[in-house]
């Protein structure tokens, strides 16, 4: 082989070394940054601070000597704090006054409860609740006797259990007292026991 096909083939061999330890740079896609992940926790609690929620139930009170009232309830609350809400109820339904018939009934209830004491993965698959509430009372005729219209207060303890995300059955159980104040000529007034249960949907 003479000198010059050497030459040829080592400046041949020597280009194929480079192309093939310096391939030509292609340009790139910039990288897309990665999104921040989130870290934040939604509160799922029924009992957070903030939350609104509905509520509908059926309760019956019952009286010393016999007398009654039994109604239907549907209300809406509000949690000021965790676990600490207030809500109005509406009721309507019958009064029973013992051996003298039916009566019609409605009434309205501003109820605070609190509940006391929460149980659960999420802080609210069940809890343990304390409530105050008064209001007033309007029946078709004078129940007790003395008024048509007569203010209503009770003190009430119960429990809730979510049955689904945001749903809970409730129940409790109440001292109540209804009376006229000596608004009326009388006013014997009504104390007994009352229970409830429903339903209560959390927003």
């Amino acid at each position: 082989m003479n000198r010059l096909a050497r030459k040829v083939l080592f400046a041949g061999a020597g280009a194929a070394l480079v192309i093939i330890a310096a391939p030509p740079a292609f340009p790139q896609a910039e990288a897309e940054p990665m999104a921040a992940e989130t870290t934040e926790k939604t509160d799922a609690s029924l009992f957070a601070q903030g939350r609104t929620f509905l509520l509908g139930a059926a309760s019956g009170e019952f009286g010393d000597e016999g007398e009654g009232q039994y109604a239907g309830r549907a209300g809406a609350g509000y949690f000021l704090l965790d676990g600490l809400s207030i809500g109005a109820e509406t009721l309507f339904g019958v009064a029973d006054p013992k051996g003298a018939g039916e009566e019609a009934l409605a009434g309205l209830d501003v109820v605070l409860r609190w509940h006391a004491l929460r149980f659960g993965e999420i802080d609210a698959e069940w809890s343990l609740f304390l409530d105050v509430g008064g209001g007033g009372q309007w029946t078709s005729d004078e129940f007790p006797e003395g008024n048509r219209f007569n203010f209503r207060e009770r003190l009430s303890f119960g429990a809730t259990f979510e049955m689904a995300p945001d749903v809970s059955l409730f129940a409790g159980a109440s001292f109540f007292h209804v009376s006229n104040a000596n608004l009326g000529d009388i006013n014997p007034g009504l104390t007994g026991t009352l229970a409830y249960a429903g339903v209560m949907v959390a927003f």
